[in-house]
């Protein structure tokens, strides 16, 4: 299936729900909770692990 550009801006346009932005949110605001309570091998753990999983937490949250 081969859409053109301008399908595509419209497609884009027309959704609602970004799930990026929402999926970053997430994970930084995980981040930030972890840094604030955890050890600081623990809290560089969560950084790596967290900032990592934006993207898949952004694919799981635009299917659902």
């Amino acid at each position: 299936m081969s859409w053109t550009l301008e399908e595509e801006r419209r497609e884009f346009q027309g959704r609602r729900f970004l799930a990026m932005p929402l999926a970053g949110s997430i994970a930084w605001s995980l981040t930030a909770i972890a840094g604030a309570t955890l050890t600081p091998t623990l809290a560089v753990w969560a950084l790596f692990i967290l900032s990592g999983s934006t993207f898949y937490l952004g694919v799981l949250l635009s299917r659902a």
